[in-house]
C-alpha cells in the first residue's frame, strides 16, 4: 500500500523515522521522506516558486496515497493544511499524537469524519497502534457508489453479470478497470 507520510519539519525527527521505519517494515511504501530530510533552514530559503513547487508536490503525494499518516504531536499550520486537504480527497486519515504531548490539537478533536482515526500512542504501543490504524483504514477504503438505471439497462446487466458469473457490481468495477487501464 502506498502511505504518504507527514509531520512538523521542525518536529521530533527519531519519532518520525521510527513511524516510517514501522510503516516500511508492515511492508508499505512510503511515498516520500520529504518530513526527513528537510528542515526549517529549507524552508526559509524558499522563493516563492519552490514554494508553490513544494504546495504541488503535497498535494500529488496526498493524491497518489491509498493512506496518509500524519504525525501532530508538535503543531503545524503545513500539516492542518495536509490533513484537510487528504480529508477533502476521502483519503483514509491517520492522525497519530504521542500521549507525552500536553495538548492534543482541538480541532481534530471536534472533526467527525469517518475517513479520520485520531491515534494516541507511546513509545510500547507505536508499531502496534500503526498497524491496527492502517489495517482498519485499508479495510474502509472501499467507497459505496449508487446510481439510477432504466429497468432495460438493469436487466441487461443482470444478464450479463449471471453470463460473467459475476456480481453486478464485479462486472461494472471490472468495465472500469479495464477503461482506467486503457485509458491512463
Amino acid at each position: 500500500m502506498k502511505i504518504h507520510f507527514s509531520a512538523a519539519v521542525d518536529g521530533d525527527q527519531v519519532r518520525y523515522a521510527q513511524i516510517v521505519k514501522i510503516i516500511q517494515d508492515l511492508g508499505h511504501t512510503l511515498i516520500t521522506d520529504h518530513y526527513l530530510v528537510t528542515t526549517i533552514e529549507n524552508i526559509k530559503r524558499q522563493n516563492g516558486e519552490e514554494g508553490d513547487q513544494y504546495l504541488r508536490n503535497v498535494q500529488k503525494w496526498n493524491t497518489l496515497a491509498d493512506i496518509v499518516v500524519f504525525e501532530v504531536s508538535k503543531s503545524d499550520i503545513s500539516t492542518g493544511y495536509e490533513i484537510g486537504f487528504a480529508l477533502q480527497l476521502q483519503k483514509q486519515v491517520v492522525v497519530l499524537v504521542g500521549d507525552d504531548q500536553p495538548t492534543f490539537p482541538h480541532t481534530l478533536k471536534t472533526l467527525n469524519n469517518l475517513n479520520l482515526q485520531i491515534i494516541e500512542y507511546n513509545s510500547k504501543n507505536l508499531k502496534f497502534a500503526i498497524e491496527q490504524a492502517i489495517d482498519y483504514a485499508n479495510s474502509c477504503k472501499n467507497i459505496r457508489f449508487n446510481f439510477m438505471l432504466s429497468s432495460e439497462l438493469n436487466a441487461y446487466l443482470t444478464l450479463i453479470s449471471e453470463k460473467k458469473k459475476s456480481t453486478k457490481s464485479e462486472f461494472l468495477r471490472s468495465l472500469l478497470i479495464g477503461y482506467r487501464n486503457k485509458h491512463s
